[in-house]
């Protein structure tokens, strides 16, 4: 027994097996496998609807270094017809509203504004009109809907 064996306790042999053990782990780590050599873009999880376009939305996007954002509205227009229908459509469509804000938030409040004001236009032509009914009297009023009777 040599004095490393000695000193731990262990015999020669199991000492050559434990060396040949890792050696043989080592080589293996440094084999590719198969499932190293499959490319992510060959293989999906949850479904195929990506796998099966010619061209998949993460290589266009990542080819041409379209920010993320900008990703999302491209896989979600991509997959609507083969995932989730009108909700992927939604979703780009909020990802469009998302980039508006983020990206041009000055005409996004002039655009919120413009929006604002229309909704509270509509509704106060909605209770000047229902205050018209009410009060025949009022009804030659500009936008009483029509003329006194």
């Amino acid at each position: 027994m040599d004095s490393a064996a000695r000193s731990t306790g262990i015999n020669a042999d199991h000492q050559k097996e434990v060396i040949e053990a890792g050696d043989r782990a080592d080589e293996k780590a440094d084999a590719p496998t198969e499932a190293i050599m499959t490319s992510p873009l060959k293989e999906q999880v949850g479904g195929g609807h990506y796998a099966a376009m010619k061209i998949q939305p993460v290589e266009f996007i990542t080819a041409n270094k379209i920010p993320f954002i900008e990703g999302c509205v491209i896989k979600y227009v991509c997959r609507h017809r083969a995932k989730n229908g009108k909700q992927d459509i939604e979703k780009a469509i909020h990802f469009l509203n998302l980039l508006l804000e983020l990206e041009y938030p000055e005409d996004m409040r002039t655009e919120h504004r413009r929006r604002a004001n229309e909704e509270m236009s509509k509704e106060a032509t909605k209770w000047v009109e229902k205050f018209c009914r009410a009060y025949p009297v009022y009804q030659s009023f500009p936008y009483g809907g029509g003329d006194a009777q």
